[in-house]
């Protein structure tokens, strides 16, 4: 095929058939005639396929050339864009990696510092209860409570991080709500070191200060309850224990709640079922020496009543039964004899007694 040039005399000699949907542009100018390369003749039509001699049919040879450009892209975006799309259709397609993307991309995930450090509290609120297994249900009341701790706070402090905060949180709204939780299991799974947790308790009354009120005999009574159902006792050794709480309680308050818990079932276990239960057992349930019970023991009850000859929790066991005796807590021995077979009650049980009385 041939191009000749020729001045554009009679409009009629260039007809082309033009869709609107697939508008075309020619790679010359309006002067230019096309001619068939078969016939000669000038009479040629555009279609979807190229340029077409009207008189013989033949395809020319040349090429359509198309704007690149369709016309029914999608229309880009000049109006104000929302809060979840970055820049123009325009401005992501030809560079993602653009610096100008990656600044709009940073701006745009920017939040202020409260709410950052809230995500974080509850990412490591999450953890520690998954990982100890606790009811979901307490997580709304241990995070209110880790804002308004962390408000109270001056900035700058460590204990403002929710690494450090959160377990404070949790452990405190668990005791306060009489939950039983252990401190060595949740410093396990947490972040903060024991000896920053245990400087904070000195001061929590401060920031918590409903702990102050909070019914400390009803938790270790909850506590006692556990050995009991974990050793699998009769009930006599829960009753006894709750009865040695409530009448050595100005004696014996001033001190953690573990080694009370722990001290009252050690003396219950010596006084029914020291063969089956070891005090040792129970001192490693509670996560407790065994020295302290045995140094409680020996200052709360052997000194306090003036009752000479204490060696060890052991060997000093039926004198210290005979302490229990006098003191009215173990009138009818034989029906506070330790029963293999049975089985202990359940909690709700338990809870049901407690508020018949």
């Amino acid at each position: 095929m041939t191009l000749e040039k020729t001045p554009h005399r009679d409009p009629d000699h260039l007809k082309l058939n033009v869709y609107p949907e697939e508008k075309s542009r020619m790679s010359f100018d309006e002067s230019t005639i096309l001619k068939c390369d078969a016939c000669y003749s000038t009479e040629i039509t555009e279609t979807k396929e190229g340029y077409v001699c009207r008189s013989c049919g033949v395809v020319l040879e040349i090429q359509k050339y198309v704007y690149n450009r369709p016309y029914n892209a999608n229309i880009i975006q000049h109006a104000r864009l929302g809060i979840t799309q970055i820049g123009t259709v325009k401005e992501r397609v030809i560079n993602e990696n653009s610096i100008h993307l990656n600044n709009l991309n940073k701006l745009h995930s920017i939040q202020s510092n409260e709410n950052a450090v809230l995500d974080q509290a509850k990412i490591e609120l999450s953890r520690i209860f998954n990982c100890l297994n606790l009811p979901s249900t307490m997580k709304d009341i241990v995070l209110e409570k880790f804002r308004k701790i962390r408000a109270c706070l001056k900035p700058g402090t460590k204990y403002r991080s929710p690494e450090k905060l959160i377990p404070i949180a949790i452990y405190h709204v668990f005791k306060f709500r009489n939950i039983s939780i252990s401190e060595a299991e949740l410093l396990e799974v947490s972040k903060i070191a024991k000896k920053d947790f245990n400087a904070f308790k000195l001061q929590i009354r401060t920031f918590f200060p409903q702990y102050k009120e909070r019914d400390r005999k009803k938790y270790i009574l909850q506590k006692v309850l556990e050995i009991t159902e974990y050793f699998e006792t009769d009930m006599p050794f829960y009753y006894l224990s709750k009865k040695i709480l409530y009448k050595l309680w100005d004696h014996i308050k001033n001190t953690k709640d573990n080694v009370i818990a722990g001290l009252v079932a050690s003396i219950s276990a010596l006084c029914l079922c020291k063969d089956k239960i070891s005090v040792s057992s129970i001192c490693d349930k509670l996560d407790i020496k065994m020295s302290t019970i045995q140094s409680q023991v020996k200052k709360k009850i052997f000194k306090q009543f003036k009752v000479p000859g204490f060696t060890t929790l052991v060997r000093s066991s039926e004198a210290l039964k005979k302490i229990i005796k006098k003191m009215g807590l173990l009138e009818h021995d034989d029906q506070l004899k330790f029963y293999n077979q049975t089985k202990s009650p359940g909690i709700n049980e338990i809870l049901i007694e407690k508020d018949l009385e």
